[in-house]
């Protein structure tokens, strides 16, 4: 499977939906009516790719081709009754077609990793979901541990034995208060096993990789209740004796032993589980989980983790700042829990940790998430238009739209405030009233002849019947705006070189 495309289609999908709601929400809606009917068959179009199957879709030439379509008609009809109407669906589409052509790259390669995991997730979500037809609650938990088990022995090979369920205990006599679902050891680990039946084990702290918790559904109690569960497992204080590799680094964190996991084949909302547990941090010190990982939703970690994790955010470095990852990142939280695995068990066993290192490193590259919405278009973004233009005058912070083909912006000076009509202080155009009263030029048009600058603006740009267009001229060496006969006979920006050869017109004050 192709995770990002996945993800892509999908929001492609909802993303029409919201701009054909948008349009029917609008007092002019009856005047839009062709628009809505075009985001209808597009929405159609994208529905039939996805039940068709994303692997199927080798490229969206058509989609694009309809999507292109609508902003057309959106642009035409935008610019016959002067408003703006703003469908920019197009993008989206372009995305899709870029995730279904992965660059030869690290990129592309960390794009293939989450495609991978994904996949996996989703396998094993089926396979929990299926275990559902168990009528008896006790089959299904053992069930669920037997899904895990196997995919853990099967991800993490010979060198480790993953032992369903049992007791760990320190060699005081102390012991976990309660059962621990799934206890990862390494293959010559001494276990006892009471009864001699390979059942329910008793495993010695020392002998621990990782210690985890499965549930079917995992709520908020759940949680709570396993993390507790997890705390209570006996230390294990001649750690750094066995392991010197173990040894926090400067001002680093303590090595967690063992490595603490919650998993859930689904679950509350992510956001409600990131919420129990920093209120479970906030209530009482101790470990925290390495991860949380529920299938169909997605992973949580903290800056608690130990390595490997995932280096992002590098500002969280604390266990109560957590981190949430969902949609094409969701099975990473898999890559994530294999790898901790494969890194303690090198460190136990005194192997080269360069290879974990660098798989964490590719892990790291798959989590970088785009820093704007698939949907995001940049054909109305105007978040980038401040910047100098000559003299002191500079495009401002602040824009609108007469109509889609119109993107109109104020004019700035570097005292802060925008250039505003004769009757209007310029000293009130601050936010929230930083629109009123301003001059509008259209953006990006503009000629500079040696001190002169020309600059198109509209006069009362959202009137239909009143709108109207002139050419503005500015002094830059005097900072001053000419008025006159000729600058009122141009009709072009690029005319303003006519000015610059003939005698100065008159100047503003």
């Amino acid at each position: 499977m192709n995770a990002d495309a996945e993800a892509i289609i999908e929001q492609a999908l909802r993303f029409v939906l919201d701009e054909q709601a948008k349009l029917l929400k609008r007092d002019d809606a009856a005047e839009l009516k062709e628009i809505i009917l075009t985001l209808n068959k597009l929405a159609l179009k994208t529905q039939a790719a996805i039940a068709n199957g994303i692997s199927r879709l080798k490229n969206v030439e058509q989609l694009i081709k309809e999507a292109r379509a609508v902003e057309q008609l959106a642009d035409d009809l935008s610019e016959k009754i002067w408003r703006f109407t703003p469908v920019p669906v197009c993008s989206v589409y372009e995305k899709l077609d870029r995730a279904l052509r992965p660059s030869e790259d690290k990129y592309g390669a960390a794009a293939e990793l989450r495609s991978h995991y994904q996949g996996l997730r989703i396998r094993l979500l089926e396979q929990t979901l299926g275990a559902r037809q168990l009528e008896s609650n006790s089959d299904l938990g053992l069930e669920m541990e037997r899904i895990w088990q196997q995919f853990l022995q099967r991800n993490l090979g010979p060198s480790v034995r993953v032992l369903t369920g049992g007791i760990i205990s320190d060699y005081q006599g102390n012991t976990s208060k309660h059962q621990i679902d799934l206890i990862v050891v390494p293959a010559e680990a001494h276990v006892t096993f009471p009864g001699d039946s390979d059942g329910k084990a008793h495993v010695p702290i020392d002998q621990v990789i990782s210690a985890i918790m499965i549930k079917s559904t995992l709520k908020g109690a759940d949680l709570r209740d396993d993390w507790e569960a997890l705390r209570d497992i006996p230390s294990y204080p001649q750690m750094l004796d066995d392991h010197p590799s173990l040894a926090p680094p400067k001002k680093g964190r303590p090595h967690a032993w063992p490595l603490r996991y919650i998993i859930g084949s689904q679950s509350d909302p992510i956001e409600s589980l990131k919420a129990i547990w920093e209120k479970a941090v906030a209530e009482q010190a101790g470990p925290v989980p390495e991860l949380v990982v529920t299938l169909d939703s997605g992973f949580l970690y903290s800056g608690g983790s130990c390595w490997p994790r995932p280096r992002f955010p590098g500002n969280y470095t604390e266990p109560d700042q957590v981190m949430t990852q969902t949609g094409p990142y969701s099975g990473l939280g898999l890559a994530w829990l294999i790898t901790q695995h494969q890194g303690r068990l090198a460190v136990i066993q005194r192997r080269a940790v360069g290879p974990i290192q660098r798989q964490a490193e590719s892990l790291d590259m798959a989590m970088l998430t785009q820093s704007t919405p698939y949907t995001h278009s940049m054909k109305f973004d105007s978040m980038f238009r401040m910047r100098e233009i000559a003299g002191n005058f500079k495009w401002g912070s602040t824009s609108t739209h007469a109509h889609n083909r119109l993107p109109l912006n104020t004019i700035e000076k570097t005292n802060g405030r925008p250039l505003c009509l004769p009757e209007y202080n310029p000293e009130k155009a601050v936010y929230p009233d930083h629109a009123k009263g301003v001059r509008w030029f259209r953006y990006p048009a503009y000629v500079i002849a040696g001190n002169l600058l020309a600059l198109e603006e509209w006069l009362e740009p959202k009137e239909l019947t009143a709108h109207k267009r002139r050419i503005a001229v500015f002094d830059t060496r005097l900072d001053q705006e000419l008025i006159g006969p000729e600058v009122d006979a141009l009709e072009q920006v690029d005319q303003v070189s006519r000015l610059a050869q003939a005698p100065p017109s008159p100047v503003t004050t």
